[in-house]
């Protein structure tokens, strides 16, 4: 007959170290194909939206965040 064990083990997720989130956006409006690319700080995405909006009137965008995470055990 076989035994098992269970071990529970606390973990956690959060921001890889060493590593910056990315951003990136597009623009909502109907037939508008305008994009910050993606790679972006934060605030280079709000300026670039910042820009298209003030030269389109365009003032909804969808953005993006991308991360590496990194789960650890927890002693």
């Amino acid at each position: 007959m076989k035994r098992r064990i269970w071990r529970f083990v606390d973990h956690r997720i959060r921001r890889h170290p060493g590593t910056d989130p990315t951003v990136g956006a597009r623009c909502l409006k109907v037939g508008c194909e305008w994009e910050a690319r993606s790679g972006l700080t934060l605030e280079e995405c709000d300026l670039a939206c910042l820009g298209h909006c003030g030269s389109t009137r365009h003032d909804v965008f969808e953005r993006t965040f991308t991360d590496t995470a990194i789960v650890e055990c927890v002693q």
